[in-house]
């Protein structure tokens, strides 16, 4: 903003002539400040033979044009306004009025030029003691102070109040969802700027909290409850407002922490498992398929944390989560066995086969459909089709022995593309980041792995081929930039 756009801030200064230094030490900030655009009035300027001292004193101070009356406080001014002497004794008989009679005033700002040698408190005199005042009393204090000093006069301080903005429309919704997960959330969000030590506990508090809100979402299914399929639907609609919080969660997670908790992720999906199947001590009749909506909850948490992770180029955390080994428990809750995160790929019995057919939707795969409707405007169908096919090429590259490999459902719900995760792999420097990810040491080993995929997986499926990688990357292309 140009000089020119505002009125420069008319101000008096108010002082004690203590010494010929102190004199040029109060003239030496006055032509400062009218060289930055500040009208100061000073009693060696303004004051002529023949004025009325008394009356000029007085008009500074209850003149409307002056905006500002700086007191400098050193300790001649402290001492001569204690014991009413001099011109600062008549000066401070009309300002302190002035300051007694409104405690809310700002026209009067005290400025500490000098401090006690022995106490090191400000010279200030005692009716201005408990005003906010502005530190120039040495050199390395003189230039923080005087920009405090120029903002104040300005009226352009270094914090100010922000705007004040819309209450939040869930506030005033009929029958708001929130869960517990939704608050965590939020003092991760504080804590991220204010205290990062609380992250880990809030990591695991929010992961505990998730779990257990999936308690609401557990029935017990018998025969004559109507459609089993439409009660599997119905949880899994409701359970988007605490998905989305998942999704919340992972974001922060890669923004508030040096490197991700991973073994908390691993430990939550291991415990996810648990949801999907017949509980521990259950005796009732039961169906299978009642715990569907778990199932598709599970793929479909795995499936956007790839998401989320190859979003934020969180490539170690990736290849930790997808190279580890999850330990889940079998039907009869008899041991752990040691599995990969292609058990993850559910499918859903109530969804694809039963509901598909009683409705007669005729989809390929009404579990896929329902993941790509399910998308948000930022991890939209590009990015969940391209982790989905992502899996699959990781998990047939894999150098870990598998029963089977994750099938990428939802690559049928969009035309085919090259994906920018592959086809970054010209680069020579985005490949030292991802080679984890594929298992290997070095670019011709990487060659290796994805011609013996071409060779070795043909990719044919009853609905359709899935593409090979070298549709997305040449071989001969890997690494010919740098």
């Amino acid at each position: 903003m140009s000089d020119k756009t505002v009125k420069p801030p008319k101000i008096f200064i108010s002082y004690s002539w203590t010494s010929s230094e102190h004199e040029n030490w109060v003239m030496d900030l006055a032509i400062r400040l009218r060289d930055n655009y500040v009208d100061v009035v000073l009693d060696k300027w303004d004051l002529k033979e023949g004025h009325d001292i008394y009356a000029f004193m007085e008009s500074m101070v209850h003149s409307e044009e002056i905006e500002k009356v700086l007191v400098i406080c050193d300790k001649g001014y402290q001492t001569k306004a204690e014991g009413r002497s001099g011109g600062v004794g008549t000066e401070t008989q009309i300002i302190s009025q002035q300051v007694y009679s409104d405690v809310n005033q700002q026209k009067f700002i005290p400025i500490v030029a000098e401090r006690n040698i022995d106490t090191g408190e400000p010279h200030i005199p005692t009716y201005m003691k408990s005003r906010k005042y502005i530190d120039l009393s040495s050199p390395e204090r003189f230039e923080n102070g005087y920009e405090e000093l120029l903002r104040s006069l300005f009226e352009r301080p270094v914090h100010r109040k922000p705007a004040l903005g819309a209450a939040p429309s869930w506030l005033f919704e009929d029958a708001p969802s929130h869960y517990k997960t939704t608050n965590i959330n939020k003092a991760i969000k504080d804590s991220i700027t204010r205290n990062p030590q609380r992250l880990p506990a809030l990591t695991q508090e929010f992961l505990e909290a998730f779990l257990e809100s999936l308690s609401q979402f557990e029935f017990e299914y018998k025969y004559g409850d109507g459609e089993l399929d439409e009660l599997v639907f119905e949880k899994i609609q409701e359970m988007l407002t605490l998905r989305n919080d998942y999704l919340e969660f992972v974001e922060l997670q890669c923004s508030g922490q040096p490197s991700i908790a991973i073994e908390s992720f691993i430990r939550f999906f291991e415990q996810l498992q648990q949801k999907t199947m017949r509980p521990e001590g259950f005796s009732g009749p039961f169906y299978e398929d009642q715990w569907d909506h778990f199932k598709f909850l599970t793929r479909e948490l795995f499936l956007f944390t790839i998401v989320i992770l190859i979003d934020k180029m969180q490539y170690q955390a990736l290849s930790e989560l997808l190279q580890s080994t999850y330990f889940l428990i079998g039907k009869d809750y008899s041991e752990n066995k040691a599995r990969t995160y292609d058990y993850f790929d559910y499918n859903c019995r109530s969804l694809n086969e039963t509901r598909n057919k009683r409705l007669q939707l005729s989809k390929i795969s009404l579990m896929a459909d329902m993941l790509m409707n399910r998308v948000t405007e930022k991890y939209n169908r590009k990015k969940l089709v391209q982790a989905d096919l992502l899996l699959y090429y990781f998990s047939v590259l894999s150098d870990i022995e598998r029963q089977y490999f994750w099938f990428p459902k939802t690559y049928l719900y969009e035309e085919y593309y090259k994906l920018d995760f592959l086809q970054r792999l010209r680069s020579k420097r985005y490949i030292e980041k991802v080679k984890r990810l594929f298992e290997v040491d070095d670019i011709d080993e990487l060659k290796r792995k994805i011609e013996y995929f071409k060779h070795s997986h043909a990719g044919h499926f009853i609905f359709g081929e899935i593409p090979d990688i070298q549709y997305h990357i040449p071989v001969e292309e890997i690494g010919l930039h740098p």
